[in-house]
């Protein structure tokens, strides 16, 4: 343990083999939530501050742990209990945005961890480098064949498609447009079920 190093908090939030926003550069919009004002979901504002606060003391804390240098072994983790608060404010920022950008958002954002998790690398050029390189098979089939056990090269083409039929299906689910237009759904009522015109 030392001081906090800049360097380290730096490379904690930016590095591309383990940085948080390098991981998920979506999460940055958490920092925009305080400043939006017509979300249909908000997180109140002192939950906001708690939220920001314990994010900035964990990061403190990563930063002074010197141990953190030896993420590049294991890829993103130290972080990790960071995420959930900053995914929660980024949902409150991202219902700002225009609904092509929301979406276009969500897309790489999720091609992204697909693509890292895909290519069994540690930083996202490489994991891109590495599927390309092995056809786009998985690290469970490329261990098949190690076993001896050879696949179809359709194989990787066809859990491709699958995947991509799902993520569609979870897209355009039925019935979802029809429960953000429900009327019960309050322009003023926050992620934590209080309205902005009472108490909870």
């Amino acid at each position: 343990m030392d001081w906090p190093s800049p360097s380290l908090l730096w490379a904690n939030f930016f590095d591309r083999r383990f940085g948080l926003f390098a991981y998920c550069p979506a999460l940055l919009l958490a920092f925009g939530a305080p400043f939006v004002k017509r979300a249909r979901h908000r997180v109140p504002t002192r939950e906001t501050a708690v939220l920001l606060v314990y994010f900035l003391l964990f990061v403190l804390f990563c930063a002074a742990n010197q141990y953190s240098w030896l993420q590049p072994l294991t890829g993103f983790r130290y972080l990790v209990p960071v995420v959930p608060a900053l995914a929660v404010l980024a949902l409150q920022t991202a219902e700002a945005l225009p609904r092509g950008v929301r979406r276009l958002l969500a897309a790489a954002t999720c091609a992204q961890s697909i693509l890292m998790v895909a290519g069994y690398q540690n930083n996202f050029p490489r994991a891109v480098q590495s599927l390309w390189e092995r056809h786009f098979e998985l690290p469970w089939m490329v261990r098949l064949e190690q076993l001896g056990i050879p696949l179809n090269p359709a194989i990787p083409a066809i859990f491709f498609l699958l995947l991509a039929l799902a993520v569609t299906a979870i897209w355009f689910v039925p019935g979802r447009k029809g429960r953000a237009a429900n009327p019960n759904n309050s322009e003023n009522r926050s992620f934590f079920g209080a309205g902005t015109g009472g108490g909870g």
